[in-house]
């Protein structure tokens, strides 16, 4: 894989190999939206990315415009080795036993809070990566609709 990368950085990439990529991409973007999930998958993703229902719509005509000169400059840009994360998955035993690890993972309980509102909290800890990420459900459709709660 790394001599695949520095063939890139050094040599770009072959328009045809180019014109291949862009094909199966553009396919499997199209594809995605056979179904109205799929369609309002994109529009949800679009408007959630870039806020911007068009956003997919644009992103696919910049795919297709892409030339060999930019797919060179990009990875010259971005696939350094100061970029590069390298793991393996290798059978128990036979990784090399020279690592050690630095921190210890321990499991936290989902913690649960029912608010005065009605809103129910879970909270689950992780510290292993600096992210905060967030969720929200809703009850709805017809399936949560009642003569009580009809407007």
């Amino acid at each position: 894989m790394l001599e695949e990368v520095e063939r890139l950085r050094r040599d770009g990439i072959a328009p045809e190999e180019l014109a291949k990529a862009v094909k199966q991409f553009t396919a499997a973007t199209l594809s995605s939206r056979k179904t109205m999930q799929g369609q309002a998958q994109d529009l949800g993703g679009s408007w959630m990315a870039a806020n911007d229902l068009n956003f997919s719509a644009r992103y696919l005509e910049s795919v297709k415009r892409a030339s060999p000169a930019d797919i060179q400059r990009v990875a010259r840009t971005y696939l350094t080795a100061e970029n590069r994360t390298l793991y393996g998955l290798v059978p128990q035993g036979a990784a090399p036993k020279k690592f050690e690890q630095a921190d210890h993972y321990t499991e936290t309980p989902v913690q649960k809070f029912d608010l005065p509102n009605g809103l129910r909290l879970l909270i689950k800890e992780n510290h292993r990566l600096p992210f905060v990420e967030f969720r929200a459900v809703c009850k709805g459709g017809v399936l949560a609709e009642s003569e009580a709660n009809m407007v």
